[in-house]
């Protein structure tokens, strides 16, 4: 394989950043694909309510193929993406070392041809190039330029060839997808063979790996055709830890639709939770795509606010009392909330928020005096976690941050306490009533943290006018008593408490002003969290 010239890396470099884009158009318009396909079931559903016979019994078949076949032709586009996602970035970083060598050189002094070749400039002297030293004499500067150009031509040969090795990885990768795409548009009604040990998950002879990176690790073996036959045989597979957030998503808008057929002839609540859920899926910016990453029948879900897979910052909020799928809308919207904060903290790196409604929250303020809501949630958050490590993408270890709100910092504090290890960066305690057990930030346990360093990434803040405060000692010391030893962060406050204030902390201004919660939630979402006031 040869290597490509300066100038094709160049016009590589330039041309490479527009790769995440197109990976997100792919991305918004595998969503359209979806949406118009669940559409499409829904009208079917309600012909087949009044529509009997051998004909209605075909029509329903053939709808039932048509969806897995529709299935499997998403699942495959998605693909693409995630081609562009996982080794895009190499492809990129490549040129980009490529083209910065070449130009360095160029302003160091040396000719580089568009082969890669480096020569010395024919008024080689004393201090030119730039790596010659200015007391060299006339003889021995033209000979060190000689011997530096060499160095240099070898350094710029392999900085080329690594970016032709990237390109033809990059290449091979979405030839072979490709392929998969037509394969599955020719197969609208037959069955796809799939591997044995595929077969065996689908027959229940089998089940997937529980560990979120052992899935994941399996899930990279998989082709379209076996993912969609996995969807087929077990509709959840769509909520697994460890399953890629595009995929999930992807999923979990197919099954959604499933589930509000279903929900028409049952409880009009849990219909209304689910058309709650549908609108929160939409982005009013534009720009913030949404991401679908559960939704169960026992009124559970997540939404992510851009992908966490490829963010450079991932956040988990987990709301407190009454929250599901019937207020979910909230939560999204202040994940929504937080990354655009976080975008004005940091426009450099890409921010996602996710709205974690994967507990069964309690219900009033009595159940919400005990711990059994947040016992419930411990292995579930926690596994959440390993999950988006385990799936996201890039060289580069995202930012993780977990931030409770009220009862929801309950939920964090047990599921990184007694034994229990939460695998992100920080933890954000906001308008917290106590977190169970913990009395300090060494009670609290984070993946790759010492113990003493604990108190350096544990964060809490409570408004002096939240009616919270008064809760204190129900779930033992609050995080935000300094006693506790968390990093305190400043939030707004009225003239008098009023119950507003427990819900403010998200607040932006007519004029643009926002809570100064927000802001310093912003900087710890970020990695700035020393800079919080």
């Amino acid at each position: 394989m040869s290597s490509p010239t300066v100038s094709q890396v160049r016009a590589w470099s330039t041309r490479g950043i527009a790769l995440s884009d197109t990976a997100a158009q792919v991305d918004a318009m595998v969503d359209a694909f979806d949406a118009v396909m669940n559409d499409l079931l829904r009208d079917v559903d309600a012909v087949s309510q009044s529509w009997r016979g051998d004909a209605a019994r075909a029509s329903s078949a053939q709808a039932d193929a048509e969806k897995q076949f529709s299935n499997r032709l998403g699942i495959t586009i998605l693909d693409i993406t995630d081609d562009l996602h996982r080794v895009g970035p190499t492809f990129v970083h490549s040129c980009e070392v490529a083209r910065t060598l070449a130009d360095s050189l160029i302003a160091d002094g040396y000719l580089v041809a568009d082969t890669g070749a480096v020569t010395p400039p024919a008024d080689a002297r004393p201090g030119h190039p730039v790596d010659v030293p200015a007391g060299a004499s006339q003889t021995v500067a033209a000979t060190i330029a000689a011997t530096n150009a060499a160095v240099h031509h070898q350094d710029l040969m392999a900085a080329l060839a690594a970016a032709g090795r990237a390109d033809a990885d990059l290449a091979r990768q979405i030839d072979s997808t490709l392929t998969a795409l037509g394969q599955a548009a020719d197969r609208a009604t037959t069955s796809v063979p799939v591997r044995p040990e595929v077969s065996a998950i689908v027959d229940r002879r089998a089940s997937l790996p529980s560990d979120p990176k052992a899935l994941n690790t399996f899930w990279d073996t998989l082709t379209a055709n076996e993912k969609a036959a996995l969807w087929n045989a077990d509709r959840s597979v769509g909520n697994r830890d460890g399953v890629p957030a595009a995929d999930r998503d992807h999923f979990n808008r197919r099954h959604l639709a499933e589930m509000q057929i279903d929900a028409r002839t049952g409880s009009d609540t849990r219909f209304r939770a689910l058309m709650t859920l549908e609108r929160a899926l939409q982005d009013p910016t534009g720009s913030n795509p949404r991401f679908l990453l559960q939704v169960d029948d026992r009124g559970r879900g997540a939404v992510a606010v851009n992908n966490p897979d490829t963010a450079a910052n991932v956040t988990t909020y987990v709301p407190g009392t009454g929250s599901d799928l019937g207020t979910i809308g909230g939560g999204v919207d202040r994940a929504q909330t937080m990354v655009g904060a976080a975008e004005r903290a940091d426009p450099r790196a890409a921010t996602s928020v996710v709205a974690w409604y994967g507990y069964h929250a309690p219900r009033g303020l009595a159940a919400a005096a005990g711990p059994a809501s947040a016992a419930g949630a411990v292995e579930s958050l926690d596994r959440f976690q390993d999950g988006l490590r385990a799936t996201h993408e890039g060289a580069s270890r995202s930012h993780n941050t977990v931030l409770g709100h009220s009862y929801g910092t309950v939920v964090v504090g047990e599921a990184a306490s007694e034994g229990h290890t939460l695998n992100a960066d920080d933890l954000v305690f906001l308008a917290s009533p106590g977190i169970g057990g913990p009395n300090s930030p060494d009670d609290l346990s984070l993946t790759g943290v010492a113990p003493s360093d604990m108190a350096q990434h544990v964060y809490a803040s409570t408004s002096t006018t939240d009616l919270i405060g008064l809760t204190e000692g129900i779930h033992g010391i609050s995080p935000n008593n300094p006693v506790f030893g968390a990093q305190r962060f400043t939030s707004d406050h009225s003239n008098h408490p009023r119950l507003g204030d427990h819900s403010a902390y998200w607040d932006i201004h007519p004029d643009g002003r926002q809570n100064r919660a927000l802001t310093n939630m912003a900087l710890i979402m970020t990695g700035r969290g020393d800079e919080t006031g």
